[in-house]
């Protein structure tokens, strides 16, 4: 009778990847496209406007249409429902 052989040790793990460094990728890539063909005070503007929407919640407003497609969804599952009831009784 012949001795069991020892199990295969598990392979070695993968060296982990590299840490990208993304501010050095968008300035390689933001180097090739074109530059921006809008006037300084046009710019100023854009950049006052970002500069004042950073860290503010989005409007209340944006909630309206869904608010009213889910209230009138509900209403015509229970109309539809009602109707279901009918027919079957």
């Amino acid at each position: 009778m012949t001795a069991p052989t020892p199990p295969k040790p598990p392979p070695a793990p993968a060296p982990p990847a590299p840490p990208d460094d993304d501010a050095k990728q968008v300035t390689e890539i933001g180097g090739a496209l074109a530059p921006l063909d809008v006037d300084s005070t046009t710019a100023e503007q854009i950049a006052r406007r970002a500069r004042a929407s950073v860290g503010k919640p989005p409007p209340r407003r944006r909630w309206i249409l869904p608010i009213v497609v889910g209230v009138v969804a509900a209403a015509y599952a229970v109309w539809m429902i009602l109707k279901a009831f009918a027919v079957l009784t």
